[in-house]
């Protein structure tokens, strides 16, 4: 706050689509002074996600609030079960654990309660019975519950934006991603999440009016239990730009066939273009037709002779290898 900064995000580590959705989501804040500002999307009933609420007490008072999933059921079975609209999402929107904080209130909200909060026991259960745990049960202090400790009249409240603009976890291994899947339910695996991420620089670039081929029917693959649609896998780098009108106007009369990938990046401008293959676009391009025959192509691997990735270990737990799921 002393450096001039006005607002404070926190968002989860997971969900690499939220950036795209920042300057839209700060915006509200700004536009409707809230303190307290939550990013939400349409939520389907039973899916592990908690919901934006807003609870009211028999006196009349209330408060705006994310109650976790594993506590919704028993909540909205006492209201006579959970509704949803004519869409067929609940009318309670899903929380992302994305929140925006005016520093000034929070500032002075740390001071006043030494930033202590009521702890919540978070249990993982392996499966709807609720009888066995999927892993140890754990205590959690959760930025969720941070409104509790604001007065009556504080200004909280949430932003919702389509699920695929702002929202695609990687998270699940591969079987409990299939097992998602099943159930019509968001998989949240990492190659679920990349398609995601390409998909939406893709509708980015639609929007900005880029010219870009849809995928033929026959880009539609399963992989280990998974249905994928693939497209083309398209990278736009923040110095590219950040809102559209960034990126509409570095991008004059641009086409871009179904099997290109395409890399975006720095403050460069693209004028009656046309892009056929694989290529990175740092430099100025105009009145050329960009074709080459490099492609990456995904093909099944059989599952007996995978070789996962590896990555760095969770700084929470220095005695394990965190491995990326590969489907």
């Amino acid at each position: 706050q002393q450096q001039g900064f006005k607002y404070l995000v926190f968002f989860q580590d997971t969900n690499p689509l939220v950036f795209r959705a920042l300057p839209a989501f700060l915006g509200v804040s700004e536009k409707q002074n809230l303190e307290v500002n939550s990013l939400a999307i349409p939520r389907k009933v039973g899916e592990a996600v908690g919901a934006i609420c807003n609870l009211v007490k028999e006196d009349g008072s209330g408060i705006t609030i994310n109650v976790e999933y594993n506590q919704l059921d028993g909540l909205m079975k006492s209201q006579g079960g959970e509704k949803t609209d004519e869409k067929g999402f609940s009318v309670y929107p899903g929380n992302v654990n994305s929140l925006i904080f005016r520093l000034a209130e929070y500032s002075q909200v740390l001071s006043d309660t030494q930033g202590l909060i009521a702890e919540f026991i978070n249990p993982k259960y392996a499966d709807a019975t609720k009888t066995k745990f999927k892993s140890s049960t754990r205590l959690e202090c959760m930025m969720q519950d941070y409104p509790k400790l604001l007065k009556s009249g504080d200004r909280v409240g949430f932003t919702q934006i389509d699920r695929r603009f702002c929202f695609s976890a990687c998270k699940n291994d591969i079987k409990s991603a299939a097992q998602k899947f099943s159930q019509d339910l968001p998989a949240e695996s990492a190659s679920t999440c990349e398609y995601d991420f390409y998909w939406l620089n893709a509708e980015i670039l639609r929007i900005a009016g880029v010219d870009i081929e849809h995928p033929p029917a026959e880009g539609k693959h399963s992989y280990a239990g998974i249905e994928f649609n693939f497209s083309q896998k398209i990278v736009l780098h923040p110095s590219f730009g950040i809102t559209i009108d960034e990126i509409r106007n570095r991008c004059k009369n641009v086409r871009i066939s179904g099997r290109s990938d395409v890399i975006f990046a720095g403050d460069v401008h693209l004028d009656n273009v046309q892009i056929d293959g694989a290529f990175r676009i740092n430099t100025n391009v105009s009145g050329k037709e960009l074709k080459n025959q490099n492609h990456v192509e995904i093909q099944s691997i059989d599952e007996s002779n995978t070789c996962l990735l590896y990555t760095s270990p969770s700084p929470r737990d220095r005695q394990k290898s965190r491995m990326p799921s590969s489907a």
